[in-house]
């Protein structure tokens, strides 16, 4: 269960990095690596870290526990400097509290995001519906972040010409209004620039639509199985079987492309 990583072995449940050196013994961590050792329940921990638990951006690390931000250190709690006798003696006593409350052996949970589950690329991937929401009490399950709106815009409605040919500078200095969800959005320089040099009209979606309509088009992150179009092996792939696209193992794909 590793993805987006290079340069680990003995490892599990670790997403978004590596590289370079050798890093081993990771478990439920991310962005972590820069050779480490030993590292669990982290975030963004690099540099020849070692034997750190629940700890984020921490670097040349190690023995610390539930730290965050700390540079050359050791035998740390909660970012405190304790002697390695301290240490090990209190960061048992924790961990036995946390398996009490059945906290040890997860990764941070999302209670303690400073973000709204909707408004994280978790809600992109695994969507939740309102039913999903809420407990059995109608309790909210997650931190959930209201729509932001669009701000209050009285001036004129610019109307965005079809060709590119036929666009100004002076839609710099206009507000344009998404054709989807009403709000309002810009154009700048640089992007203005590159729709000229690729003939391609101005949008008339705000950046967030046309976000969401090309994440929606992207295959899910699920595997089905199907059957190669051109020897009959089965395989697993992310084109659901009621798609129409034709599936090749690799070996029959690749005397295709050739």
């Amino acid at each position: 269960f590793v993805s987006d990583s290079e340069n680990i072995k003995t490892s599990y449940d670790v997403s978004s990095y590596g590289c370079l050196d050798t890093n081993e013994l990771l478990y439920e961590c991310a962005g972590v690596g820069l050779g480490v050792y030993n590292v669990k329940f982290s975030n963004l921990c690099w540099g020849g870290c070692k034997n750190l638990e629940y700890c984020i951006e921490c670097f040349k690390s190690e023995d610390c526990f539930g730290c965050i931000g700390l540079k050359n250190a050791k035998y740390c709690i909660l970012n405190k400097q304790y002697s390695k006798e301290e240490y090990f003696i209190l960061r048992e006593k924790i961990i036995s509290y946390m398996k009490t409350t059945k906290e040890w052996g997860e990764f941070f949970p999302m209670s303690i995001s400073p973000f709204g589950y909707n408004t994280t690329i978790a809600n992109e991937f695994f969507p939740l519906k309102d039913p999903e929401l809420c407990d059995s009490k109608n309790r909210l399950k997650y931190k959930w972040s209201p729509e932001k709106k669009s701000a209050k815009y009285e001036g004129f409605k610019y109307e965005i010409p079809d060709d590119i040919k036929d666009v100004s500078d002076e839609i710099l200095q206009k507000i344009l209004q998404c054709e989807v969800t009403g709000k309002y959005y810009k154009i700048v320089q640089s992007e203005l620039k590159f729709y000229r040099k690729m003939n391609i009209p101005i949008p008339r979606k705000c950046p967030d639509q046309r976000h969401k309509e090309r994440f929606n088009i992207r295959n899910p992150r699920k595997l089905f199985e199907r059957t190669c179009e051109g020897c009959d092996v089965k395989i697993s792939t992310t084109y659901a079987k009621e798609r129409p696209e034709k599936i090749f193992c690799e070996k029959c794909y690749l005397e295709r492309v050739d």
